[in-house]
């Protein structure tokens, strides 16, 4: 299992900015969103999907 820390780090953002995305206190930046399509190879439109 990856820890948050080097999830975060793999994104290029802090450990803290992630855990704000998670809790929903902060949404994504367009740079984090395309690096999670592209690691994960999932389309854009599902991550943006706020159902």
């Amino acid at each position: 299992m990856e820890s948050q820390i080097s999830f975060a780090d793999k994104l290029g953002i802090s450990q803290e900015r992630l855990s704000e995305i998670e809790k929903g206190k902060t949404k994504p930046s367009a740079d984090t969103l395309q690096q999670l399509r592209s690691k994960f190879q999932v389309d854009l439109n599902w991550l943006l999907d706020e159902k």
